[in-house]
């Protein structure tokens, strides 16, 4: 449960836009793409586990982590949806018995790491907000003429983004889904009707040469 808001504290979408930009402030840009990026260790309970088993919620954090500058690290068993509580329990031996795993986990974990290789602007591009609203975040990375546009929806009803790229009218006019079928125009430098479902994300990027 969340914790009720004081007065006049950001909350959602916003609070956590602050937390990133302020994280981002405290090192130059060339520390903060060597960072290791982690949603576990042998140091803390399994993220599953401080999610309660909230499937969505380790999606949405892995999108993030993969998505995010820096150096994406996975903890041994995280792919599979390992659950361990505060040591040893977060160090429990990896299940070699695959009936235990989680296999949607390990495939959408296996196609954002996948996906971070063939797009260069997720590993070294630049990293800006377009959006934070409610539970809705939006965020590019841009590296040369390729983008790569980042949408997450925490809440639990579907969200309809208009975002403003003005900013990157000159890189694409068409941004296509990755991982899925589609594309969405970009008209007068604003995509429109970017759709949600809740807790949930997806990634668009300019167009493979």
């Amino acid at each position: 449960m969340r914790r009720p808001a004081r007065d006049g504290e950001q909350t959602g979408a916003e609070a956590f836009r602050k937390a990133i930009e302020e994280l981002q402030g405290l090192y130059s840009p060339s520390v903060t793409f060597s960072l290791l990026n982690l949603l576990g260790s042998h140091d803390t309970p399994r993220f599953l586990t401080l999610a309660r088993g909230d499937l969505s919620a380790m999606r949405l954090a892995t999108l993030f982590q993969m998505t995010y500058p820096g150096a994406p690290s996975i903890y041994y068993g995280d792919e599979i949806g390992l659950k361990g509580g505060h040591d040893p329990l977060n160090r429990g031996a990896f299940p070699w018995d695959e009936s235990q795993w989680d296999h949607d986990l390990r495939r959408e974990t296996q196609r954002l790491v996948q996906l971070r290789k063939e797009r260069p602007a997720l590993r070294r591009g630049t990293f800006e907000f377009v959006h934070a609203a409610n539970e809705a975040v939006a965020y590019v990375r841009e590296l040369n003429n390729e983008i790569v546009l980042v949408a997450l929806n925490a809440g639990q009803g579907t969200c309809r983004l208009d975002l403003d790229l003005s900013r990157w009218r000159t890189a694409a006019t068409e941004l296509i889904f990755e991982g899925e079928r589609g594309s969405l125009m970009v008209e007068d430098g604003h995509l429109r009707g970017l759709e949600l479902a809740p807790r949930s994300g997806r990634v668009l990027a300019t167009p493979r040469p």
